[in-house]
Formats: C-alpha cells, sequence, structure tokens
C-alpha cells in the first residue's frame, strides 16, 4: 500500500506531537520527522523521549516515514556530530530511513573526499543501528545531481547508504526526471515531492510548476518504487493545515 507522508518542519509552530496530530487529522499515512525543530534536536533526543513520541505517533494512528536532520546552518562539527546522533535516534524511533544531505559546494575536490570518508563511516554506524541513510541531491551542494548521486553510491559502496530523490530537484539538475528515477533505480528509497517550475528553486503545490507526474510515476513504477512519498513544503504560510491537505489530495490524485 503506498503510504503518503508530509515533513513535519512545515509546521513551525507546534511541536513534532502536535503536527503529528494535525497530519493525522488531515488523514495522512505517515510523517517525516525533521530534527531541525526546537523539540527535537538530535543533541537533545534520548530514548526515553523518542520512546514516548513512538508512542504517541502510534497512538494518533500516524507511521513515520523517516527521519530527517539537514542542519545547513550549523558549523560543519557539530552538523556531523548530529549526523551520526541521527542515526541513533532513528534506531530509538525504529524507523528505518534516514534523510541527510551534503554541504554547500565551495572547492569540490576536497569536499568530496571529505565526504565519501564521512558517509562511509557514517553508513558503518547505519548498519550496526539498522538504519537505511537516504542521501538528498540538492542543487549548489556537493552531491548536487543525480549523477553526483550515482558517484557518491559507488564510491562509498555500502548497502546502507541509498538515495533521497527530491523530484524537484532533480528536475532543476537533470536533463530528464524519469531517467533519472530509471538510472537511480532501486537506490532510491524515499522520496520528497513538490512541483517546481524551471530553474526556480522554490517548493510549490501539485499542479502550479511544470513537473511531469505521469512520466514520473510511470519510471517509479518501472523501478519497482514501495518507499513512501513525502510532501516537502515549508513556508506554509498563515495556512499550514490547508496547504498539507491540497497536498494530501494532490498525492492521491497523482500517485494513488
Amino acid at each position: 500500500m503506498t503510504q503518503f507522508g508530509f515533513r513535519t518542519g512545515g509546521f513551525t509552530n507546534l511541536t513534532a506531537e502536535q503536527a503529528a496530530a494535525e497530519l493525522a487529522r488531515l488523514g495522512y499515512d505517515a510523517l517525516e520527522l525533521c530534527l531541525e525543530s526546537p523539540d527535537v534536536r538530535p543533541e537533545a533526543l534520548d530514548e526515553a523521549r523518542c520512546r514516548d513520541l513512538r508512542h504517541t505517533f502510534d497512538s494518533l494512528g500516524i507511521g513515520i516515514a523517516s527521519v530527517s536532520y539537514h542542519g545547513d546552518a550549523e558549523p560543519l562539527p557539530a552538523r556531523r556530530a548530529n549526523q551520526e546522533r541521527a542515526i541513533r535516534v532513528a534506531q530509538w524511533l525504529g524507523v528505518g530511513i534516514l534523510v541527510l544531505n551534503t554541504e554547500r559546494e565551495t572547492e569540490r575536490a576536497r569536499q568530496w573526499a571529505e565526504h565519501v570518508a564521512h558517509f562511509r563511516q557514517l553508513a558503518a554506524l547505519a548498519a550496526e543501528a539498522g538504519v537505511m541513510l537516504a542521501v538528498e541531491p540538492e542543487p549548489l551542494l556537493v552531491v548536487g545531481s543525480s549523477q553526483d548521486m550515482v558517484e557518491m553510491l559507488a564510491a562509498v559502496d555500502s548497502p546502507h547508504l541509498g538515495v533521497n530523490l527530491d523530484v524537484g530537484h532533480a528536475y532543476l539538475t537533470d536533463d530528464d526526471l524519469a531517467a533519472s528515477v530509471r538510472r537511480l533505480g532501486r537506490s532510491i528509497v524515499h522520496l520528497h515531492l513538490e512541483d517546481m517550475q524551471a530553474r526556480v528553486h522554490r517548493h510549490l503545490l501539485f499542479g502550479e510548476g511544470d513537473i511531469d507526474f505521469a512520466a514520473l510515476r510511470a519510471a517509479l513504477a518501472e523501478i519497482g518504487y514501495r518507499g513512501p512519498y513525502v510532501a516537502d513544503l515549508f513556508k506554509l504560510g498563515d495556512d499550514p493545515s490547508g496547504v498539507a491537505a491540497q497536498a494530501l489530495a494532490g498525492l492521491h490524485q497523482l500517485f494513488g
């Protein structure tokens, strides 16, 4: 059964429990727990708090599709420590997928080598914890495109390193989104979904951009994708619940 989720980070004024309650009310199957939110920072979470969170989500009838941690604005040492901590958080929550990204590219050769070594270390920790790392390519970052992701997968060479394909990002960076899906194939373990207009990095509701979702759906069917479909929308304005409701209707229409 297809699992539709929404990222909790969009609900900036709610705690994780409150966001979960709202998403459950709207009819979502699952959520992506974003660890940038102040109440669920990786360095602040412990096993007891994770157990309580899981109990709350279970009682609401909403699953956890994934845990994510980006920490883009944090100093690199703190960010890397929190990436390691996030693996433990995912394990405590009983979640199999942790979504991560890379740092902004400034000196490619050095940063690439550092990321290969870092992801090898993280993948070893993830293997011990029973967690799959899903790296998200994003424009202007070290892993910025699907081609970069193919090369990183080959360099790290771990069964615990996969791909979180953000379809809007791939639409911006790749020549053919559907072809990228086919090329990445079974390494895609998680999806972020939104619409996007060509050359404009702005996450939009489905139907407001230019992405060919019929072609995307066909490509996902070809590779046998069975992971979660998570709407990635933020800056939700004065009516975050209304935006999330529209996103869920779009997910059902496009992928239901």
